[in-house]
């Protein structure tokens, strides 16, 4: 059975790092800071949430010293990451996954953070939420509330991944497709995309076998998108999960110029009707404006033919 964090309630603290890219907006310190503050919470940021080395927030030692203090703090209850486009996975041979263990805590991010979230998979079998972001968990009501209740809830999340009602009933964007019919649950895993894919080869290889396999993306040419589900195609990923999920694939267009390419739906349909795996597309799961945080690790239900994905624990329990 994986382990579960204790749910988050009122006074409790939630850590924020940024362990990969440098955030150039300011702001969103203060405008997330209020929010979390708002519904009760404490917020620490970490000592290098700042720091600015090239691209990244801080060189990688001090960006894991970051992860590993507040992670080995008695006060602290979640790690929350912000800023974290490329770069995460640098930290993985600095982390402790020893206190991760010892002292199991919510752990939230998206995007490269996916790096961390199937190393701790693999090293600690934690429930992590795949979610938005500190600067992003505010992008809608929508979004702002499901954040909220995956953090203090020990009820099952129930069907995901349905955006708000549409304009036009029925009509909805990207559109909801079922590429291969079928139901089948197991433990969700998975991310973003780009760094699924660059998990393969190393000690943190995303373990697909019986598992529903979630995929999402942003700002990625389609050609780029094509590359990624070959390498997990060929690693033979793909072919051993019981069911795919790829949810939003945000600004993943075929460049400007070019013609002689897929596009993002050419893609999906030269891979996922191929496979004898239950596949969908098009679930509000990812970095979208509406989008819902997912507990990597739970138990899920795929019903490829309704286009349902159905979360059947919480990700996390009761507080101690």
């Amino acid at each position: 059975m994986p382990v579960k964090a204790p749910r988050l309630k009122p006074g409790d603290t939630i850590g924020i790092i940024a362990p990969g890219e440098h955030s150039t907006t300011s702001s969103d310190m203060q405008v997330g800071r209020a929010l979390l503050e708002q519904h009760g919470f404490r917020v620490v940021f970490g000592s290098h949430v700042s720091d600015h080395y090239g691209y990244l927030a801080g060189e990688d030692a001090a960006r894991a010293d970051d992860f590993n203090a507040l992670w080995t703090d008695k006060q602290i209850r979640a790690i929350f990451c912000w800023g974290a486009v490329w770069g995460a996975a640098r930290l993985l041979s600095l982390i402790d996954f020893d206190s991760i263990r010892r002292q199991p805590k919510l752990f939230i991010g998206c995007g490269s953070v996916t790096a961390i979230h199937l190393a701790i998979a693999r090293r600690a079998d934690l429930i992590t939420l795949h979610a938005p972001d500190f600067s992003t968990f505010y992008s809608s009501r929508y979004t702002l509330d499901a954040f909220m209740r995956a953090l203090t809830s020990v009820e099952p999340f129930g069907d995901v991944g349905q955006p708000p009602p549409p304009d036009i009933p029925g009509v909805t964007d990207p559109p909801l497709i079922t590429y291969v019919p079928g139901s089948a649950s197991g433990r969700l895993t998975g991310g973003n995309l780009g760094a699924v894919v660059g998990s393969l080869g190393t000690p943190y290889e995303i373990q697909t076998e019986g598992r529903i396999l979630f995929l999402e993306a942003r700002d990625l040419p389609t050609f780029t998108v094509e590359r990624h589900l070959t390498a997990l195609w060929l690693a033979g990923k793909l072919q051993a999960a019981a069911g795919i999920v790829v949810g939003e694939c945000v600004n993943c267009v075929t460049e400007r110029g070019e013609t002689n390419t897929f596009s993002l739906e050419e893609v999906l349909e030269n891979r996922l009707p191929l496979l004898t795996v239950p596949s969908v597309y098009g679930l509000r799961l990812g970095q979208g404006k509406d989008t819902m945080p997912i507990p990597l690790g739970a138990q899920v239900r795929l019903d490829a033919t309704a286009r349902r994905l159905e979360i059947l624990e919480a990700a996390a329990n009761q507080s101690t």
